[in-house]
């Protein structure tokens, strides 16, 4: 005996995402805090640099729907899982903070997509995107005037990680 099930398609909800940046923008790192309307709703986000986001969604939130029906089988098939077991292993529910730094992949002066939407067990989704533009930092700079004659504080360099601060003394001679 064979018998066949289908699954129903599965259908949108009610449901949009605050997507809220944090106060830690540097230039290789960030923080964004993910507020869905409807905790219970199961919801996919993500990062995406402008070059993916022009090529994948040609810069439209409309347009991150099909992205992810085509990303989400792709991800099953390379890894050798359902599309429902994919689902379940990159679903978020309720409020979720995520930090993403350079070992991320981010880099200074450059934006970034953050993306949510809705997503039902079969890869589909299920709301409209949000989508919120970030924009790293210009990395810092340091600049130094040297003045002849002058004494100044050097402060040790915090990634020693010495157990207590070092300050040197350096005298400038007459140039």
């Amino acid at each position: 005996n064979q018998f066949t099930f289908e699954t129903p398609k599965v259908e949108e909800v009610e449901c949009t995402f605050d997507i809220v940046l944090g106060d830690n923008l540097t230039s290789t790192s960030f923080s964004i805090t993910i507020l869905p309307s409807d905790e219970n709703v199961g919801y996919f986000y993500d990062i995406m640099p402008t070059f993916m986001y022009e090529e994948y969604c040609q810069s439209n939130p409309e347009n991150i729907p099909a992205f992810i029906e085509t990303y989400i089988p792709a991800l099953a098939a390379e890894y050798g899982y359902s599309v429902p077991e994919v689902v379940g292993m990159i679903s978020a529910f309720g409020p979720l903070t995520d930090d993403f730094d350079a070992e991320d992949g981010i880099e200074p002066s450059t934006s970034y997509f953050v993306f949510a939407i809705g997503i039902g067990a079969d890869g589909s989704a299920t709301t409209q995107a949000e989508v919120l533009e970030v924009v790293t930092a210009n990395p810092p700079t340091n600049t130094f005037d040297v003045v002849a004659g002058a004494k100044c504080l050097i402060p040790a360099c915090p990634r020693l990680n010495l157990p207590e601060p070092v300050t040197w003394i350096r005298f400038f001679v007459e140039l």
